[in-house]
């Protein structure tokens, strides 16, 4: 928490303008920031209402924030607000929920004190409640919405709980798809746990990788489009940077389809077809260096992350390399040193053979 003249600075930081669309006392509450959330919330010009958000809010931070995590504060703030909405001397303001999301294990937000009370003591109830309330207040669009729902779902990848990790992850990544945010880290992390996955034995539902697969090819289009025509937002360097660490992204992913469709079962036909579309709008993508994905599942000097995903995807790789092919990458596609595909799968031969 900050005290003194650390909460008057940060006081002073935000309270002249909106943050990321956010109001100074949103922020603070986002933030997990209670001392300066008192403050704002006891200013004459804020009202009961926007004082009971921030107050939800500030404990639906405390349940899910990596830093501040702390469920005895969560459930203080979630009550206080609750209590406010009920307290018979200003008027009742009564919450009014959104529909459950799918992603949150569709829990449905306490609208009574009773079942705030009834949180009391139970973590999963503590950090879904602080998933719905957060989403509820900051809105969708809110770019600092997906963190905690990150985060939540890294602690279930921790637990093996990996259905629940995929859920809430793929929420962030819709999140931040439909609001045109960089979702490079996404992308990667979801590569990793499949590989994870697949590393220790536990079954990997196709749609999933099905799913990621789609938004990657998208992200590569759109990643595309921001280098062709760059906002003055926009690194150049950065952009570059983010779709070649895409490409890669997307190898390791093709390289976790084609272990996977090796062992499709008739009932995931479509989705294998589904997959296969994916793969084959990324048969143009390149790298700097002219190389298209079949010429990296050849080349043996394709670097691969080190957090799981080397457990699975080494290069060259056959599979992977058929896997492309299939879905329509060229096998005569020259790379900026006029090397095809083929010329650098007999170079990887050649030296992993010594001829």
């Amino acid at each position: 928490m900050l005290y003194g003249t650390q909460c008057l600075d940060y006081i002073d930081k935000y309270c002249l303008h909106s943050f990321q669309g956010m109001t100074p006392l949103q922020c603070a509450a986002e933030r997990a920031r209670a001392s300066v959330v008192e403050i704002l919330a006891a200013r004459p010009d804020v009202t009961r209402a926007q004082a009971i958000e921030a107050f939800e809010l500030l404990g639906a931070s405390f349940a899910n924030d990596k830093e501040y995590y702390c469920l005895r504060m969560a459930y203080q703030y979630l009550h206080r607000a609750m209590a406010m909405r009920y307290d018979t001397r200003y008027g009742l303001l009564l919450k009014k929920p959104a529909e459950p999301i799918p992603a949150y294990d569709n829990w449905r937000e306490t609208t009574t004190l009773e079942e705030v009370e009834r949180l009391s003591g139970n973590a999963h109830a503590l950090h879904m409640e602080g998933l719905c309330v957060r989403e509820r207040v900051l809105g969708a669009a809110c770019p600092d919405l997906p963190h905690p729902i990150v985060f939540r779902g890294a602690v279930f990848a921790d637990e093996a709980r990996f259905d629940r990790c995929l859920a809430l992850w793929r929420h962030a990544l819709h999140l931040r798809h439909q609001n045109e945010v960089s979702v490079v880290k996404d992308l990667l992390r979801f590569a990793q746990v499949f590989s994870q996955m697949i590393h220790i034995g536990i079954e990997l539902p196709l749609s999933q990788v099905c799913y990621v697969l789609e938004a990657c090819a998208e992200e590569l289009r759109r990643g595309m489009k921001r280098m062709e025509k760059p906002q003055i937002i926009h690194d150049p360097d950065t952009l570059v940077e983010e779709y070649e660490s895409n490409v890669r992204t997307a190898l390791y992913l093709v390289a976790v389809a084609a272990r996977l469709l090796d062992n499709a079962t008739n009932s995931e036909q479509d989705t294998a077809c589904s997959i296969r579309r994916a793969i084959f709008r990324l048969r143009n993508v390149r790298m700097r260096t002219g190389q298209t994905l079949l010429h990296m599942a050849a080349d043996r000097r394709t670097p691969v992350d080190d957090f799981h995903t080397s457990d699975v995807c080494q290069f060259p790789c056959a599979r992977t390399a058929r896997l492309l092919a299939q879905c329509g990458a060229s096998v005569d596609a020259h790379d900026a040193v006029r090397r095809s595909p083929l010329h650098v799968a007999l170079l990887a031969y050649q030296l992993a053979t010594g001829n």
